[in-house]
């Protein structure tokens, strides 16, 4: 039997909106868990949406939401929330149905009119203020940008879309590491993946909280290349772009490896350097080299390319090539 403020709500304006949604709510054992999924429609007091996982009937929520126009009247407004589950029902065999209400609200940010409600990010992503490392069964690596319900990690060989894993964060700031479940949403190959955080600790999500306050807006690559130090190393002179510099050193590799295909190069945010992926094609043997935006600065300027060269060695010996030629020996 529904209550009387279920029937209230129920007689609120309420419109079709598809837009991204995360619940988050506490275990009696004191550990906060997410479920991502898709609005289907909205009112002022409530929402109903698609999940992954049911919830039971009661259980205290917090999520974001925006609020399109039609519903403020004026511009949308991105709210976090705070509600409980009124009901859980399947809908399909991987989604259930979950009506929340909103007992409360307080505004995040305004939209303008132009903004698409339904491509909003419910978290904003940052660039750590200092290298976070990312450790997980069998890897250790670096996270790129950051935000309280996920993180990408910059791997060359990135794990399977929907692969759930326990996660370590940690850094030289951080006074602990941060321990955590994490499932792949987004996988990209020689580059990384998109991980969402899917159960952690208090303690776990307050040092997230600080590192995300801390940290810098993440808008792309092209706001965090060329660095600092690569300016610095450049004396003055205009930064090239960060294709300019991948290229070159494809090319390079490409002249001292001629017996290796060089699959790709990316440039690893997380730690300033790049990341080389070349393999064998007899034996389809496969090498990942990093080579810092030092060497390759000093390099592309003519100065001292022992750096470069010396890695491409290393290649050579790894998979016992003969020499590259033009490179000294160790």
């Amino acid at each position: 039997m529904s209550s009387p403020s279920e029937v209230e709500r129920r007689g609120e304006p309420r419109i079709a909106a598809a837009h991204p949604i995360v619940l988050e709510w506490e275990s009696g054992e004191g550990e906060f868990h997410r479920a991502r999924g898709t609005t289907r429609d909205m009112a002022l007091g409530g929402v109903y949406c698609f999940v992954e996982r049911p919830l039971e009937r009661g259980t205290p929520v917090d999520f974001s939401l925006v609020l399109p126009a039609e519903l403020t009247h004026g511009n949308p407004l991105k709210l976090r929330c705070k509600g409980r589950v009124l009901r859980s029902e399947r809908a399909g065999q991987r989604a259930f149905g979950v009506a929340v209400s909103v007992d409360s609200s307080e505004v995040a940010e305004t939209l303008s009119q132009t903004d698409d409600a339904g491509r909003q990010r419910i978290y904003a992503r940052v660039v750590p203020s200092a290298t976070l490392q990312a450790e997980y069964p069998g890897m250790r690596s670096v996270v790129r940008d950051v935000s309280l319900a996920g993180a990408f990690i910059e791997d060359d060989r990135p794990l399977p879309i929907g692969r759930i894993f326990k996660l370590r964060l940690a850094s030289d700031r951080l006074p602990t590491e941060i321990e955590l479940a994490a499932v792949v949403r987004r996988s990209e190959p020689h580059v990384g993946m998109a991980v969402e955080f899917v159960a952690l600790d208090r303690q776990a999500k307050e040092t997230l909280g600080e590192i995300v306050r801390h940290g810098r807006p993440w808008r792309g690559m092209e706001e965090v290349f060329p660095t600092a130090a690569w300016h610095a190393a450049e004396s003055g002179e205009p930064a090239p772009k960060l294709a300019e510099l991948t290229e070159f050193i494809r090319q390079r590799a490409a002249d001292a490896l001629p017996q290796l295909e060089v699959v790709a190069c990316h440039y690893r945010v997380g730690d300033c350097q790049f990341s080389l992926h070349l393999r064998e094609p007899h034996s389809q043997a496969e090498l990942l080299l990093p080579i810092s935006e030092r060497w390759v600065a000093a390099c592309r300027e003519g100065e001292d390319c022992t750096e470069m060269d010396r890695v491409f060695g290393s290649a050579s010996r790894i998979l016992d090539l003969p020499p590259p030629p033009g490179l000294r020996k160790a």
